[in-house]
């Protein structure tokens, strides 16, 4: 699956899927997705969720 694919089909935002590692699908409506660098995707999603409220 491409980063594109991610993007447009899975509304993943661009910055988070460069750190995806690898991603399976685990059923038909599902995806298990590895990240690169867990402290860093903590970090991000922790600081878009302040940024959000």
């Amino acid at each position: 699956m491409a980063q594109k694919q991610l993007t447009e089909h899975f509304e993943i935002q661009e910055e988070a899927v460069k750190l995806v590692k690898s991603v399976t699908k685990t059923a038909e409506n599902e995806l298990s997705v590895k990240w690169q660098s867990t402290w860093f995707v903590e970090k991000f999603l922790m600081q878009n969720l302040k940024t959000a409220k």
